[in-house]
């Protein structure tokens, strides 16, 4: 789950989420594995060198993750799903909300994930 821009990746690719920096320590770099892609807009990808304006971590480049806004008009949407995974015994249900409240939008989202460990011929993993 460690982006890689033009071969480059680890700390050389800068991960934001609505413009806002995340920051790992693990030795690959920073992941966005944590947001549901019903959660997301759009992505953002700036190939090239802008370690001027952010720094040594985004020498490979930029990958800005936008995520979904309420509806313009004044309804409201709501969004329930679930899945199952057959090879890890995995299940994920997520649910979002958004509408508007008066003159202010909401936008709520709640997601969860469990799955067991997967197992191989050559043992568990």
């Amino acid at each position: 789950m460690a982006p890689s821009i033009r071969g480059v990746a680890e700390h050389r690719v800068l991960l934001l989420i609505d413009g806002a920096r995340i920051v790992s320590e693990r030795r690959i770099g920073a992941s966005a594995s944590f947001i549901n892609l019903n959660n997301i807009d759009r992505i953002e990808i700036n190939r090239g060198p802008y370690s001027v304006y952010y720094g040594s971590g985004a020498i490979g480049g930029i990958i800005n993750v936008i995520t979904k806004n309420p509806p313009g008009d004044s309804r409201w949407q709501g969004i329930f799903q679930t899945s199952y995974n057959t090879s890890r015994q995995e299940k994920a249900a997520s649910f979002s909300l958004s509408g508007h409240l008066g003159e202010v939008g909401v936008f709520f989202a709640a997601n969860g994930k469990k799955a067991e460990d997967y197992t191989s011929p050559h043992g568990l993993n």
